[in-house]
């Protein structure tokens, strides 16, 4: 049976008040007030043509048309961009977002272009910092960082209707390291460049959006109705049990080779692009990890010599934020060659990338598993060959006609050959 997909909206500005038992209302406004926005089994509740395309790397998007026949049509033009969305796949939430442009035609028709609530980290920008911390509350930190940053800039308190829609809850998705940290930079960055850069990045994972569940107290409020869920990459995760294969729900497959950033020797650089030498460099050479690593006398290189002789000397700029201050600042010259050559270590050859867009048979068959952000599908791109295990990157919906969803999967071969194409 196919999924039955609703939309509700939100008015920004406004919050339902908590009621007591007593029936005595609560100072605290924390619930938000939806609206039904579409619905397939509704005779007047509709909008046309609505695409979400949800992804891991990033907030996503939402097109779609309302007509003027719309119950709430407007109401909703009036507010501009000042509403909220929800998207709900049998009843369950599935994505949430905020229109950034809408655009009206000669029939009334309205066009609405929507980000994820996830774009909302890209609006306020953080003071450079300099923590440390374990992954699991890496994420924390940032989150409540945008927070308070939030309220102050506007002097509000929690129970501001604005701040709430444009506010998260960390939830933690279970995942437990102990091991802490140093995260640092002395550039002001989004929070949405901050959680990219110095937790993505470095360790994997991404960023699940859900609505933040209904408080059993009800004389406590909300610190946003949005909640931030981080998860990290799971290397030892299980495929789910539906498979995807050319010839029966794969549309397209491109394998590409892409030696654009890849290096076999590193020179570390400041913020201006002058290489950083370090006191001894004079004495001789420095050899890393039983020298597989090299930082030749009189240069700045890291050379990791396995890739080098495969591959040749190919030289990159490297950076990291405070690269200076870490020198300067706390002498710790020993520990600057030690990450040097741990960086240098960990270059790796280049990888075949792999994409795959297919049909999410689940749309079509209930026993099928169906298929979610992050998950990782087996993949058999050749008859009779073995699986090739992908993960999902972006999932394409088309709410009117789940029949035309698309998924689109991502990874890497270790061999470089063209035996898949």
């Amino acid at each position: 049976m196919p999924a039955i997909y609703t939309v509700k909206w939100s008015d920004q500005n406004k919050m339902q008040q908590n009621i007591s038992p007593d029936g005595i209302p609560e100072s605290s406004w924390n619930r938000p007030i939806w609206n039904l926005l579409h619905d397939a089994r509704s005779e007047d509740y509709h909008i046309l043509e609505p695409d979400l395309k949800m992804q891991k790397t990033g907030a996503g998007s939402f097109t779609f048309r309302i007509p003027p026949t719309h119950p709430d049509y407007a109401e909703i033009v009036r507010l501009g961009i000042m509403w909220d969305l929800a998207v709900y796949k049998n009843d369950e939430f599935l994505w949430g977002g905020h229109p950034l442009a809408l655009e009206t035609d000669l029939y009334g028709n309205c066009s609405v272009t929507c980000e994820g609530v996830l774009g909302y980290l890209s609006d306020i920008y953080l003071e450079p910092f300099y923590f440390k911390t374990a992954i699991p509350t890496m994420c924390y930190w940032f989150v409540n960082y945008y927070r308070d940053k939030v309220r102050s800039l506007i002097h509000s308190d929690d129970v501001n209707p604005v701040c709430m829609h444009r506010t998260f809850q960390y939830a933690s998705s279970g995942f437990s390291d102990n091991t802490e940290y140093l995260r640092y930079t002395g550039k002001h960055l989004t929070t949405m460049e901050a959680i990219q850069t110095k937790l993505i990045d470095y360790f994997g994972g991404w960023l699940e959006v859900a609505e933040s569940e209904e408080l059993s107290d009800p004389g406590v409020y909300r610190s946003g109705i949005w909640e931030i869920i981080y998860h990290p990459e799971n290397p030892n995760q299980d495929p789910i049990g539906q498979k995807l294969e050319i010839g029966v729900n794969i549309i397209s497959l491109t394998q590409t080779l892409d030696y654009t950033d890849f290096a076999t020797a590193l020179v570390p650089v400041d913020s201006n692009g002058n290489a950083i030498y370090t006191s001894g460099q004079y004495e001789k050479d420095v050899y890393f990890y039983n020298e597989h690593i090299k930082k030749p006398l009189n240069t700045a290189l890291f050379i990791n010599i396995d890739l080098a002789e495969k591959y040749g000397i190919i030289t990159k700029q490297y950076t990291e934020d405070a690269f200076e201050d870490w020198l300067e600042n706390f002498g710790y010259e020993q520990a600057f060659l030690d990450h040097m050559g741990d960086v240098a270590f960990n270059i790796s050859a280049p990888l075949a990338m792999i994409e795959v867009q297919a049909i999410d048979l689940s749309i079509l068959d209930d026993a099928e598993a169906p298929i979610t952000i992050g998950c990782k599908v087996p993949v058999i791109l050749q008859k009779n060959a073995e699986p090739v295990i992908l993960t999902v990157n972006e999932i394409q919906l088309r709410l009117d006609d789940p029949t035309q969803n698309t998924i689109t999967l991502g990874g890497t071969i270790k061999t470089l050959t063209n035996k898949f194409l």
